[in-house]
C-alpha cells in the first residue's frame, strides 16, 4: 500500500461503507446511523401505539384485581386449588399482558438516548442545552423503571404462590409468603394506576412534545403566536422550529424578515381554522400563503400527508419541511391546551371586530386582559394585549400589582406600534365577511403589544386575591386601570395542575393531528 493510499485518521470526511455489488451507492457511516435510528423510531411508534390500544389497557387494569382474587382463593381453599399450576398461570398471564408496555418503555428509552445521548456529537449537545431536556429524559427513565417494577412484582407474586405449598398451611412461613404476595399485588395495582396515566410517545411527529412543560418565556412577545408555540416546544421540536426559518428564507416574498413571515404563516393557519366555513378558510389560507412565500413553498405547507406512510412523496415532504398545515394546527391545539388565555383574548377581539366595538372604532388605547379564575400551585399567567390607536408611537408603563405576590409589583415600559382605527362593524350578510375579518384580526395581532406575565404567591397565600393593572403615560397620567381577582390554590391536583395540563395538551395534540388529516379540505 502506497503512502497516498494509506488511511489518514486525521481526515474529517466521514468514513463510508463500501457496497461491492453497487460501487456507486456508497453510504457514509452517518447515513447508516441515521437510517438505523429512523427504523428504531418507527418500531418504537408501533410498539407504543400497540401497547396503548384499548383492549390491552383494559387487560392491564384488570390484571391486578384478578391476581388479588386468585390469591384470596388460594388462601381460602388451599386443598382444592393446585397452587403450582395457579402460580404458573399467574406468571404466564402477567408476562403476556405486561410485555407490550415493557417493550414500549424500552423502545422509548432507546429513542431518547439516540436523540439526547452523551455520545451524539455537537447536534445533540445543542438539544440538551434547551430548557426541559433533562426533565424529558427523567420522565422516560422513570417510566421504564416503573414498567420493570410492575413486571417483576407480578412475576414474584406467581413465584410465591408456587412455593407457598411447601410450607405448612396456616404456618408462619405460609402466612409470611402469602402476605408478601398480597403486598406485591397491591404494589402492582398502584403501579398500573400510575402507569396508565403517564404520557407516552404516540406519534413520529413532535414525539417529545407531550413530555414538555414550559418553564421559561419572554415577558414581551414580538411575534405572538410563534413565540407562544416556541415556549411550549420540546428541545427537538424547538431546534426544528429554528431550522424552519433557514428553509423559509429563499422563498419569502417582499423582503419580509423570516420571523415575521413565519408568524404570518402561523396566523394564517390559525385564522383559517377560526373562520373556516365549507372550505372557505382553506381557500383563503391558500391565497394568504401565496402572498407570503413562493408557490413551491406554499404547496409544501398546504400538502396533506397521505394515509399511507410508505409513500415516497410523504417521506420527501417530511424531510423537506418539518411544518405544514396539519402539524401547525396540531401545535396550535397543543399550545391552546396549555395556555388558553391568549386565545381567549384573540376570540374576544374577533367578536369585537364583528360588532364594531367602540374600543376598536373610537378609542385611543385598548388593553385586553386574561387571568385564570383559579391559579393552582400558587402560580398563574396574566396575558395583556395593548393597542395604540393614536397617530404616533408613545412609550407607556404597564404596572401589575399583586398583593402578597412574589414580587408584589412588576413594571414594564413598552412602546406599542400605532394601529389604524378600524371602520364600523362588518355586515353579517357581506360576501367578503370571512376575508375582511381575517385581514382585520391579522392587523390587530401584528400591531398589538402582548405581555405574558407570570404571577406567583407565597405558599401561605390562599383564597381569592386581587390583581391590579395600571396603564400609564410616561408623565404618570393613567390611561386605564382595572382590578381582577383570582382564586389562589396551593398544591392543587385539579384541572389546572401541571400533570393534568400535560395530559390534556398531549391528548388534544394527538387528536387534533388525526382530525386534521381526516377532514382537511384541499384548495
Amino acid at each position: 500500500m502506497t503512502e497516498e493510499d494509506s488511511l489518514d485518521l486525521r481526515d474529517t470526511v466521514p468514513l463510508a461503507l463500501p457496497t461491492p455489488d453497487r460501487p456507486e451507492e456508497t453510504q457514509s457511516l452517518d447515513e447508516v446511523e441515521r437510517d438505523k435510528e429512523k427504523r428504531t423510531d418507527k418500531r418504537r411508534n408501533t410498539a407504543v401505539n400497540f401497547a396503548q390500544s384499548t383492549p390491552l389497557r383494559l387487560l392491564r387494569l384488570t390484571l391486578g384485581p384478578s391476581l388479588m382474587v386468585l390469591l384470596i382463593v388460594v388462601m381460602v381453599f388451599p386443598d382444592q386449588v393446585d397452587a403450582q399450576w395457579t402460580g404458573f398461570a399467574m406468571i404466564c398471564t402477567s408476562i403476556i399482558i405486561l410485555l407490550p408496555p415493557t417493550i414500549a418503555a424500552e423502545m422509548q428509552f432507546i429513542t431518547s438516548e439516540n436523540d439526547f445521548g452523551p455520545n451524539k456529537g455537537a447536534e445533540q449537545l445543542s438539544l440538551n442545552s434547551f430548557p426541559g431536556a433533562e426533565r424529558i429524559r427523567s420522565m422516560i427513565r422513570e417510566n421504564r423503571l416503573n414498567e420493570r417494577i410492575r413486571m417483576m412484582a407480578t412475576t414474584v407474586v406467581g413465584t410465591l404462590v408456587m412455593i407457598q405449598q411447601y410450607f405448612l398451611v396456616g404456618g408462619p412461613g405460609n402466612i409470611v409468603i402469602m402476605m408478601a404476595a398480597v403486598l406485591l399485588t397491591a404494589v402492582t395495582i398502584a403501579q398500573t394506576i400510575s402507569l396508565e396515566r403517564t404520557i407516552q410517545m404516540r406519534s413520529l411527529e413532535f414525539k417529545y412534545l407531550p413530555f414538555h412543560a414550559p418553564t421559561q418565556h419572554s415577558s414581551q412577545m414580538h411575534t405572538v403566536l410563534s413565540d407562544l408555540i416556541e415556549a411550549h416546544m420540546d428541545p427537538d421540536s424547538a431546534s426544528q422550529w429554528s431550522a424552519w426559518l433557514d428553509e423559509l428564507k429563499p422563498s419569502i416574498r417582499n423582503k419580509l424578515p423570516p420571523s415575521l413571515a413565519r408568524e404570518r404563516i402561523v396566523q394564517a393557519v390559525y385564522l383559517s381554522t377560526m373562520t373556516d366555513k365549507d372550505g372557505v378558510g382553506n381557500w383563503k389560507l391558500n391565497n394568504i400563503l401565496t402572498s407570503i412565500v413562493r408557490r413551491e413553498m406554499r404547496d409544501w405547507i398546504m400538502a396533506e400527508p397521505s394515509s399511507n406512510p410508505d409513500l415516497q412523496d410523504d417521506e420527501e415532504i417530511a424531510s423537506k419541511l418539518p411544518f405544514n398545515i396539519s402539524s401547525l394546527r396540531r401545535l396550535l391545539e397543543h399550545t391552546e391546551a396549555w395556555q388558553p388565555g391568549l386565545f381567549r383574548i384573540i376570540r374576544r377581539v374577533r367578536n369585537d371586530i364583528l360588532t364594531g366595538d367602540n374600543s376598536l372604532v373610537d378609542s385611543e388605547w385598548r388593553m385586553d386582559h386574561d387571568l385564570p379564575l383559579a391559579c393552582p400551585d400558587g402560580q398563574g399567567d396574566l396575558f395583556l394585549m395593548v393597542h395604540n390607536f393614536g397617530e404616533r408611537e408613545e412609550t407607556v408603563e404597564v404596572e401589575v400589582v399583586v398583593p402578597g405576590g412574589l414580587p408584589e409589583v412588576q413594571t414594564f415600559r413598552v412602546t406599542p406600534q400605532p394601529t389604524p382605527q378600524l371602520p364600523a362593524a362588518i355586515p353579517l350578510d357581506s360576501s367578503s365577511m370571512t376575508e375582511t375579518l381575517a385581514d382585520r384580526l391579522s392587523i390587530l395581532m401584528e400591531r398589538g403589544l402582548v405581555l405574558w406575565i407570570g404571577l406567583a404567591w407565597s405558599p401561605k397565600v390562599r383564597g381569592r386575591h386581587p390583581v391590579q393593572i395600571h396603564l400609564r403615560r410616561e408623565g404618570g397620567e393613567t390611561i386605564s386601570s382595572l382590578v381582577l381577582s383570582t382564586e389562589v390554590q396551593q398544591r392543587s391536583g385539579g384541572a389546572g395542575s401541571t400533570q393534568v395540563r400535560m395530559r390534556r395538551a398531549s391528548s388534544l395534540g394527538i387528536e387534533a393531528l388525526r382530525d386534521v388529516r381526516d377532514s382537511l379540505k384541499m384548495r
